[in-house]
């Protein structure tokens, strides 16, 4: 990774440069946006337009039907060991009942996956990484909401429930577009800009190339004096 031109801190308050901003207000996979978060994206694409930037709308989707077996594969794999790790620590493996189910039922798929399995996932991932990679080619920035819905509400989602896991679409709804950047490596940013009916945060997510994180803090200091958010507080009972 190249070293950055100068201290991040440096970043945030330097005027960005005229920046190509792809947005998009559909959900990935096949997931539909909460309605309450639509508005507010439009709005900010409004407003980086305002601000004097090109914006447009642009879209990227990933093909699940192969990159969801492959996500299990490699996650899976990756818990499976972390918890083989631990297990050599304290000197036994965890029992059913003293990890949650969902950690539970990854952990098994994970030992059973082989060698061939992933590294055959691995060569899937790092082509799909590649695809998002070549999607900003064309652009600096890509805005979306930072999740699918507004927060959901503690304890919706029961991770002791043996059916539990990420094929759970209010699971993979609400992380939306989060995945891409774990899967390329490549930076985003979220922001506050809006929020909801109940004055809870409506994130904003921005993206940009590999190691181009000062284009990014750039824009998110821009953005913050046109949208200042430090002194908004939700009315909590």
């Amino acid at each position: 990774m190249p070293p950055p031109a100068r201290p991040f801190l440096d970043e945030v308050g330097a005027r960005p440069r005229r920046l190509r901003i792809g947005f998009t207000t559909t959900g990935a996979y096949g997931v539909a946006l909460d309605p309450e978060i639509v508005a507010p994206t439009e709005a900010t694409a409004r407003l980086l337009a305002e601000l004097g930037h090109e914006v447009e709308e642009a879209r990227f989707d990933l093909d699940m039907a192969r990159i969801g077996p492959a996500f299990l594969a490699v996650y899976a794999s990756g818990l499976a060991s972390g918890i083989g790790a631990a297990a050599r620590l304290i000197g036994h493996e965890p029992q059913e009942g003293e990890i949650e189910a969902m950690t539970w039922n990854f952990w098994q798929i994970g030992k059973r996956v082989t060698a061939v399995q992933y590294l055959h996932a691995v060569v899937a991932l790092q082509a799909a990484s590649r695809n998002f990679a070549n999607f900003f080619a064309s652009r600096d920035v890509w805005l979306t909401p930072s999740l699918g819905s507004s927060p959901l509400p503690v304890g919706l989602i029961d991770f002791n429930d043996p059916a539990t896991n990420f094929a759970d679409p209010r699971i993979a709804g609400f992380a939306l577009y989060n995945p891409l950047y774990n899967l390329s490596g490549q930076p985003a940013i979220t922001l506050p800009l809006h929020h909801s009916a109940a004055g809870l945060p409506i994130g904003m997510m921005f993206g940009a190339r590999y190691a181009e994180e000062a284009t990014l803090l750039n824009l998110a200091g821009q953005l913050e004096q046109a949208l200042p958010w430090k002194d908004r507080r939700p009315a909590l009972a």
